[in-house]
């Protein structure tokens, strides 16, 4: 099978499951760096959101900023 054909088989929900084999040593130590970043990831957004409060940021969301956004 063809990379091609895998993922649009993948893609068009013919593949109900997969099973991929791995490196159990090398996915331990993926594993701890995943660990890591999210850790850090977490710390920075937890500072982000504790330097305002709820309130703070809806009250921040104008309707005027809200028409102007591009999304």
């Amino acid at each position: 099978m063809s990379w091609m054909s895998f993922a649009k088989d993948l893609y068009g929900g013919r593949i109900e499951q997969i099973c991929i084999l791995s490196d159990l040593e090398r996915m331990k130590g993926e594993a701890e760096e995943l660990r890591q970043l999210h850790a850090a990831s977490t710390t920075e957004s937890e500072d982000t959101l504790s330097a305002k409060t709820k309130k703070e940021r809806f009250d921040g969301q104008s309707w005027d900023s809200v028409k102007t956004s591009p999304f």
